[in-house]
């Protein structure tokens, strides 16, 4: 159970049979999930239902591969009409794992622009660490499919 919401959206999930609302919500979108939130009719306001994401592509993220001591960027492809997760499929085939031999680790106070365009013409991935970037000039992405992914401050 979770409390009232003004508003709330749930996209690509699988809700369990006891998920409810606890006081109700005024507006409900559920995308692509499986399942319902219980509740007392009394208590439920608009409720939107989309049985597919039209498109989507999940977020990048780092993995360590602790037998081969290496980093690779998992890459998820894009998903068309999905509905619920899909994690459990995530086997190598729906991830494109590259190795970090094709990303370049930038670095605040250290990595330009001039040095993050060079590395994305190189075809490279491009990870931001954490931190303030002052950047004089834009970066450009000159070619598709390339992650820029910065990891917070």
């Amino acid at each position: 159970e979770f409390g009232s919401q003004q508003q709330f959206c749930t996209r690509n999930c699988e809700i369990g049979d006891d998920a409810a609302y606890e006081n109700g919500a005024w507006s409900n979108v559920l995308i692509g999930s499986k399942g319902m939130y219980k509740s007392h009719p009394e208590e439920f306001g608009k409720q939107t239902i989309v049985e597919s994401t039209e498109c989507i592509a999940e977020k990048p993220y780092i993995m360590y591969e602790e037998n081969e001591n290496k980093y690779y960027l998992m890459i998820p492809r894009s998903e068309l009409a999905k509905r619920g997760i899909s994690w459990e499929k995530y086997s190598n085939s729906g991830v494109e794992r590259v190795d970090f031999e094709d990303v370049y680790v930038a670095e605040e106070g250290i990595s330009t622009a001039a040095i993050i365009n060079a590395k994305l013409s190189e075809g490279k991935h491009v990870i931001l660490t954490p931190g303030i970037y002052k950047i004089a000039e834009p970066i450009v992405v000159g070619t598709s499919n390339v992650v820029i992914l910065g990891l917070g401050l």
